[in-house]
């Protein structure tokens, strides 16, 4: 419902806005009564339920995940999660933890994966995939030919809001000026790719998808015999942002 919801009425607007809403009440034997009133940020929902946190992921909190998931949401929380401990289980069981043995007590402990610093927004993200390719030439092709996929792509607003920010994160001395956002060539809820991940279009529609069989059978596979092979980190920033 809540994807509906958003999908539908949700749109993205920068700046002060007015905004008015009627609303019905209903009080034991009374008749409905309703009145308008001016919505403010107390009286709509948060913006941590709608607002795409890829875009500026600090700004507006999420709403509490033990009742809530936004499946659209590409950002990976789980780094910094601690896992309660089972009861039952001693303390040798858990890495760093001395199991009673001296042998092991100045093993070195070296942690599997590294916790998260910080989160990064959708727009630094694309500026640093693209301008990573290293020819200026692919550089102005790829941030002219952006596509947006997954739920969260058909947000009202975000492909203007997407090329503004993405403009303003790529550093003044880089020589480029122009953004484009492409309309999706198809419904991009059905693509196989968890919403708002990023490809950029190179010669071919086609090209820049992953198709579910092979997304099953091997994820990524850096296309050889395609033309530009230096857009393998475009596709390796969308990688990470799945499986990291």
């Amino acid at each position: 419902m809540l994807n509906q919801l958003k999908e539908s009425y949700c749109e993205i607007k920068e700046g002060e806005h007015d905004a008015f809403a009627v609303v019905h009440s209903y009080e034991g034997s009374m008749p409905p009564g309703f009145h308008k009133t001016r919505l403010t940020a107390l009286n709509v929902p948060p913006m941590g339920l709608f607002y795409p946190m890829l875009l500026v992921p600090d700004v507006y909190p999420p709403a509490p995940r033990s009742w809530f998931h936004d499946y659209d949401d590409m950002l990976e929380d789980t780094w910094n999660i601690e896992y309660p401990r089972r009861p039952d289980i001693s303390d040798g069981f858990f890495p760093g933890m001395s199991i009673g043995l001296p042998m092991w007590d100045s093993y070195p402990v070296f942690p599997s994966k590294a916790k998260k610093e910080e989160k990064v927004g959708l727009a630094e993200a694309i500026a640093g995939s693209i301008l990573s390719t290293g020819r200026i030439d692919l550089q102005r092709k790829l941030f002219c030919s952006i596509q947006l996929i997954g739920g969260v792509a058909l947000t009202a607003g975000i492909i203007s809001a997407t090329e503004e920010r993405v403009l303003h994160a790529i550093p003044s001395n880089e020589a480029i000026d122009t953004v484009e956002v492409l309309q999706s060539r198809t419904n991009p809820i059905f693509v196989s790719w968890k919403g708002g991940a990023i490809l950029g279009i190179l010669d071919f529609g086609r090209d820049a998808w992953i198709h579910r069989e092979d997304w099953i059978r091997n994820g990524i596979h850096i296309g050889s015999g395609r033309k530009y092979k230096d857009s393998y980190y475009l596709q390796a920033q969308a990688m990470c942002y799945i499986n990291s």
